[in-house]
């Protein structure tokens, strides 16, 4: 089978499904790993901004920074060297652009799958001869878009916490659904529900790649009404879903007494 991770530069999320391939046997035949333009982060943060306001997304965006090298150093070792994660290595300017759409073309992949690698068009859904994989860190069809666990907290949905593997088409989250893993928070620390869901989304997804070396999967077609789009969630918001999960840790722990 022929697999195709399209990932951004320095994602650590791309580069543990990579990682995650190896391990269960389906090395990608190649990595295309996209150097965004100054453009893309601009157009990022001014999405940010327009929900939560200029401060919130000025916190988001210096957090990011440090909580990705905290990140890579509490980390277990993983290989960062694209040469060896995959065959063969390409580097591109953007996601859309001409020259990812080429490549692509050029790899005729049976599955690409996407590695934080933002909206991509319909041009390239169109490439892969199986289609396009999409790891998400909500439970589909419920809850689709940003910070969906901590929507799912907030909500007091705490069923709804979990990953979802589907097949991409030209909505956010709208393909058809795959395979639905729901997580314990038995450990209802942030920074670890967080942290297991992101694992858990790279587990699956190794998950359904093995199931379909056997055969396709079509998955269940999504009725949209059914969920709804979250955004990224407020400071303030963020900081009622840490007290709701604070709650939780200070009753279990009295259940234990």
């Amino acid at each position: 089978m022929n697999i195709v991770v399209l990932t951004n530069k320095n994602s650590n999320f791309g580069k543990k499904v990579l990682n995650r391939l190896i391990l269960d046997g389906l090395k990608a035949n190649a990595v295309i790993v996209i150097k965004q333009p100054p453009s893309y982060n601009l157009k990022l943060f001014n999405s940010v901004k327009k929900r939560v306001g200029i401060w919130d997304a000025l916190c988001f965006s210096i957090e990011k920074i440090f909580q990705g090298e905290k990140h890579l150093r509490d980390e277990k070792p993983i290989i960062t060297d694209y040469s060896k994660l995959a065959q063969q290595v390409f580097f591109t300017r953007g996601t859309n652009t001409i020259q990812t759409i080429n490549i692509l073309k050029m790899l005729s992949p049976d599955i690409l799958i996407l590695g934080q690698t933002g909206i991509v068009k319909k041009e390239i859904l169109e490439i892969p001869k199986l289609g396009t994989l999409n790891a998400h860190p909500g439970i589909l069809p419920f809850y689709r878009g940003i910070d969906c666990w901590k929507w799912a907290v907030y909500n007091n949905e705490f069923d709804k916490i979990g990953c979802s593997v589907h097949w991409v088409d030209t909505g956010v989250d709208t393909g058809n659904i795959i395979a639905v893993k729901r997580n314990d928070i038995s450990n209802p620390d942030f920074a670890c529900i967080e942290n297991t869901l992101y694992d858990n989304c790279i587990l699956l997804l190794s998950n359904v790649l093995q199931r379909l070396k056997t055969s396709y999967i079509e998955g269940t077609k999504q009725e949209k009404e059914t969920g709804k789009q979250y955004y990224k969630m407020s400071k303030k918001l963020e900081k009622t879903v840490k007290d709701k999960l604070e709650n939780i840790a200070v009753r279990t722990d009295r259940k234990k007494i």
